[in-house]
Formats: C-alpha cells, sequence, structure tokens
C-alpha cells in the first residue's frame, strides 16, 4: 500500500511489486512450515514407537504374569509337601527314641528335632500334627 502512495496509481508496477511481495511471503510461509514438519515428524515417530513398544510389553506382561502366578502358588505347594516330609521323618525319630505316640512341636522344639524357624514355617502351611501324623 506503501507503493501505491508513493508511486500514484500505477496498477501495473503495483502488480507487478504485490506479486513479488506474495512469492516471498509464500516462500517464508512454506519455510516456516517446512522447519515446523521437520521438528514435529521425529517427535510423533518417537512417540508411535514408544507407543508401540509399551503395547508388546503389556501384552507380554498379560501373558508372562498368570504363569508366573501359577508357578509361585506350585512352588508353594511343593514346599509345603516337602514340609511335611520333613516335620513326619521328625516326629518318627521322636517317637522311636521316646516311645510317645503324643507328639507336639513344642516337644519337637524342646528336644531339637525342629527349628523355631521350621516350626513358624509349618504353622504358616497349617501343617498339624496328630498324635503321630503330619498332614496339611
Amino acid at each position: 500500500m506503501n507503493i501505491y502512495f508513493q508511486q500514484g496509481a500505477n496498477k501495473e508496477l503495483l502488480n507487478r511489486n504485490l506479486k513479488i511481495y506474495s512469492k516471498i511471503s509464500y516462500e517464508k510461509f512454506l519455510t516456516s512450515v517446512d522447519r515446523l514438519i521437520s521438528l514435529i515428524q521425529p517427535l510423533s515417530f518417537a512417540i508411535v514407537g514408544i507407543g508401540i513398544v509399551l503395547f508388546i510389553i503389556s501384552l507380554l506382561m498379560l501373558l508372562i504374569l498368570p504363569n508366573l502366578n501359577n508357578q509361585r502358588k506350585k512352588a508353594e505347594n511343593t514346599q509345603a509337601e516337602a514340609m511335611v516330609s520333613v516335620i513326619q521323618t521328625q516326629v518318627d525319630l521322636y517317637e522311636n527314641d521316646n516311645d510317645d505316640k503324643n507328639v507336639t512341636y513344642s516337644e519337637l522344639l524342646s528336644k531339637k528335632y525342629l527349628t523355631e524357624k521350621q516350626i513358624k514355617k509349618a504353622q504358616e502351611f497349617g501343617i498339624k500334627i496328630n498324635g503321630s501324623n503330619v498332614s496339611k
């Protein structure tokens, strides 16, 4: 507009100057858009990549966690069965040594057939001594 007022109402000159100005403005706009895309594109790619990795990890967790839980229960049952076997062996040894058919944890502890830790673990598993039989 400044050119219009300075040089008069010469339409050809005004038209040529406006075309040049529009080309310069358009090139600046394209440059800024290209710069913006070059910043956004790697970030969006990284975000999509991280999203895919997290999705795959969550699927693997859904497959693995139930299996781990089953294995933990299986290990606890195996440990409880082993504990029953150990206590039964100690009860049998106590009976052979003392001719007593009514065995308790306190007697096994006092005569050092079992440790406090073993008795505590047996009670956690719910292992009972009935006479000379050990059961869970």
